[in-house]
């Protein structure tokens, strides 16, 4: 999302979003953290959430610097890092219900 603000709306900001996703993805495939449900599911999420918010918050101001949302970055990055959010639970439950839903047809 932060991303998405530096470069605004448009292609590029859903191509990084898209980018961030994958390599989130892959990586936490390849600690066999996440099944690929997990990943698909929260890729969508991240994928969207990000598109969200850069359209609701529009174009960049006149005199616009990248420099406090990079900051911004690196604070969010080392603030959270290494802690497990609830959002995690909430996700392996959403995704262990699609395959049943999607047999179900």
């Amino acid at each position: 999302g932060l991303l998405g603000l530096m470069l605004g709306a448009g292609t590029r900001s859903v191509l990084a979003a898209t980018a961030m996703a994958l390599v989130i993805g892959a990586t936490r495939l390849g600690l066999f953290v996440h099944s690929i449900a997990d990943v698909m599911v929260g890729g969508t999420i991240g994928i969207v959430g990000a598109a969200v918010l850069v359209r609701l918050a529009g174009p960049r101001p006149p005199g616009y610097r990248r420099a406090l949302p990079i900051a911004c970055c690196f604070l969010v990055i080392l603030v959270t890092h290494g802690l497990h959010m609830p959002a995690e639970t909430w996700l392996r439950s959403l995704s262990a219900k699609l395959p049943a839903a999607a047999l179900n047809r």
